[in-house]
This record gives C-alpha cells, sequence and structure tokens, in this order.
C-alpha cells in the first residue's frame, strides 16, 4: 500500500541513532519496534503509529510494565494494517492522547481492555468483519461519541463501554446473540435501534444497568410488545417501542428500507443500484432524517448520488460483495468521519466523497484499479488517507481545498 501524505518539508530518515531503549530504535523523528508477533512504527512528529503482523497481536503491550506504557502521551493516531486478527489484552489501554483508530478488514476480534481509558479518542469504525467485541474493551473513553456495530457482530462483552458519557445512540445488528452485564453502564446512551434479536441477548444485568437517565429502543421489524422477561428488567425511565418503517425498490433486484424514527436505511439485495433512487419521494422527504445507511451483503454497486446530502448522516456499512462505487454516492455528507471501503472494490469514480468535511481518514482497498476525479476535494478535515499500489496515477484535482493534508 501507498502511503500518501502531504509535508510542508520532506523528512530524512537516515538519521544517526540517537539511543536505543528495551529493543527499539529510537531516530530522531520514527521509533521502530519489534513485539512478539508484530511490528512498528511511530512518528513522533505526528503521533501516528503504524502495527503491522498477523494473527493475534500486542497481548500486554501497554499493561503496567509493558513496552507500550513509554508512548502512551505519544501516539495520537493509530493504523492496523491489514493481516492482523485480534487486537489482543491491554494493547492500547491507557494512550492518552489517541484521537484516531483504523481497523483493517481482517480483524474479528478486540480483545478485552485493548482501549480502556483512551480518554481521547472520539469515533471508531469497527470493519464488517469483527464477531467479538470483548470485555471492557472500550471502558472509560469518556470521549468516544460516534462507533458502529457491523452486521455479523455477535457479542458485546461486560463493561464493553462503562462509563463512555459522549456516546448517546447505537445500533445493534441483527446477528447479536450476548450482551454481556454492565455494556453501557454510566454512559450517555440514550438511544438504540436493534432488531428483535435484541430483546434476547442481553443478560439481565445488561438491561438493568442501562443508564438510569432513561431513552428509547426502536426494534426494528418488531410486531406486538416486548417479553416481560426483558422489560421488567429495565430502568422504568426506557421505553420499548417498534419502529415504522417504509418500503421500495432500490434497483431492478435490489430494495430498501427506511425507518424514519431510527435514522436507518437499509439496502438490500443484488446488483446495482438504480440513478433515479435519490428521487424516490421516501428518500426525498426522509433524507435529512437518516445518520446510518447499510448495505447488505449481495450489492455490488451504488452510487450516482445514492446518499448525497444526507447531512446528519454519520455512519456507513458497506457489504464485501461490493465491487463499483459510482460518482456523487457521498458527496455533501457534511457529518461523515469515517468510512471502511471493503476489500473487493475495483471502482472509485468522480466525486464520491466530495465535500465530507469532517471525513477525517479514509483507506482504499488494495483491489481498487480506477480511481476518479475530485473524489475528496473539500474534504477539510482530511489527515491521511492510504492509497494502494495498482493505482499508477492521481489526480490532484482530488485533494483540493484538503486544508488539513500535510
Amino acid at each position: 500500500m501507498k502511503k500518501l501524505y502531504f509535508r510542508n518539508k520532506m523528512r530524512l530518515l537516515l538519521l544517526a541513532l540517537v539511543m536505543t531503549l528495551g529493543g527499539q530504535q529510537i531516530w530522531a523523528e520514527v521509533i521502530r519496534g519489534q513485539y512478539k508477533l508484530c511490528s512498528y512504527v511511530i512518528d513522533t512528529e505526528t503521533g501516528k503509529m503504524t502495527v503491522s503482523g498477523s494473527g493475534k497481536v500486542l497481548d500486554g503491550f501497554s499493561q503496567t510494565g509493558g513496552q507500550g506504557v513509554a508512548y502512551r502521551s505519544i501516539v495520537k493516531e493509530v493504523v492496523v494494517e491489514e493481516g492482523i486478527t485480534e487486537i489482543a489484552n491491554w494493547a492500547f489501554a491507557d494512550f492518552e492522547e489517541l484521537e484516531s483508530v483504523q481497523l483493517p478488514n481482517s480483524l474479528t476480534k478486540i480483545c478485552q481492555s485493548a482501549f480502556v481509558r483512551c480518554v481521547k479518542l472520539t469515533r471508531v469504525n469497527i470493519p464488517q468483519g469483527v464477531k467479538i467485541i470483548d470485555a471492557s474493551a472500550f471502558h472509560s473513553c469518556s470521549a468516544l461519541s460516534a462507533i458502529n456495530f457491523p452486521e455479523g457482530l455477535t457479542e458485546i462483552g461486560s463493561a464493553a463501554f462503562y462509563g463512555d458519557e459522549e456516546l448517546k445512540e447505537i445500533f445493534i445488528p441483527s446477528t447479536i446473540i450476548h450482551l454481556g452485564a454492565n455494556a453501557f453502564k454510566n454512559s450517555g446512551v440514550s438511544k438504540i435501534v436493534a432488531y428483535p434479536s435484541f430483546l434476547r441477548a442481553g443478560t439481565d444485568d445488561f438491561y438493568s444497568t442501562l443508564p438510569a437517565a432513561g431513552g428509547k429502543i426502536c426494534i426494528l421489524n418488531g410486531t406486538g410488545s416486548a417479553p416481560t422477561t426483558m422489560t421488567s428488567n429495565l430502568p422504568s425511565t426506557w421505553t420499548v417501542e417498534n419502529a415504522s418503517v417504509l418500503t421500495g425498490s432500490a434497483g431492478p433486484q435490489a430494495t430498501y428500507k427506511l425507518y424514519p424514527v431510527a435514522g436507518l436505511l437499509v439496502i438490500s439485495g443484488t446488483g446495482t443500484m438504480n440513478a433515479s433512487f435519490p428521487s424516490t419521494e421516501d428518500i426525498v422527504n426522509n433524507k435529512t432524517k437518516v445518520s446510518k445507511v447499510v448495505v447488505e451483503e449481495g450489492m455490488a454497486s451504488i452510487g450516482y448520488s445514492s446518499f448525497a446530502d444526507m447531512i446528519n448522516l454519520t455512519e456507513v456499512s458497506l457489504p464485501s460483495t461490493l465491487k463499483s462505487i459510482y460518482r456523487e454516492c457521498f458527496m455533501n455528507d457534511s457529518l461523515l468521519t469515517s468510512i471502511v471501503i471493503p476489500d473487493g472494490v475495483t471502482l472509485i469514480e468522480h466525486r464520491v466523497f466530495r465535500n465530507c468535511r469532517s471525513l477525517t481518514d479514509v483507506s482504499i482497498p488494495g483491489s481498487v484499479k480506477s480511481f476518479g476525479q475530485r473524489n475528496f476535494a473539500g474534504c477539510s478535515s482530511l489527515k491521511s488517507i492510504t492509497l494502494p499500489e495498482g493505482v499508477e496515477t492521481i489526480d490532484m484535482g482530488n485533494f483540493e481545498e484538503c486544508s488539513s493534508l500535510k
């Protein structure tokens, strides 16, 4: 993969070795280290840490006495590269300056206390392949305000998001089978959007320890009332309701489900979406209510402004079957901060993310062969982008008005 960074000056990495500490080579600007099954590089100027390897990595890295303790106040951004399947226990615990994390499509599990007490971490985009978020994984991440739970996730462990006061709304996928005790205790969660499986997936201590301030649970595709075994354990300040749904055609073999009260738009089926989809009456009338888009497995292409101008869209889940993203697909989605583009996508056409002013980082998979024009123009918060080796030329118009790229 090629890393594309814009800097005001070229770095001279072949500097004299300053010192050696605990087996890591420390240069004037770059720290290189090995830890069990992985290697890492830390740019001390930008605070970026890149982790590469395979399998389960960084077990105990930032636990008391671990090698990572020395970097807790240095690292601001973490990029975990493809091939890594598990982020182990205490990997980034107490990384007090960590603000952003980029996770690979190969990831299947986030282990116990992996990001505990990362108090500046604000958003996390969980890849499609993750099945388990273990106990206390994001415990006391007090600034965490947005996280996606992808379809395929089966377990959220006990106290996984305990004390995450800025987390207000969550979406629980249909694949969930276990919700641990205290998973969201003392968090700021006041709205839960979920499928009927949610009503039976939680332990008694999960439901009873939802935030006492209260909130609303919106059940998608639900009928009738919630089971008393669940509602009897809910705080009296919480309500459960079945979310109404609007349905229609999204393509020759595709349909949509739109839940206005839940802010959720789901695209199902196979093949491609209609170019006329954005002008569908349901979409036009409810576009500003959509905060989450889920494109389900089977869809091969999206685009032609399908999700453009959704000014409250913050979360997107894309399927592994996706091959093409056509023009202006997410243009002007000003609250979208990050997105995982699945490996297998070969075409990203024109102006796909134009004017997504909150977008901070994007990783383009190695499968992409065609990359159009002005895809990131106007993305003023974009700090870094990873481009594949197969893309030989990049139209620099792609990065017009990307004032945060250095």
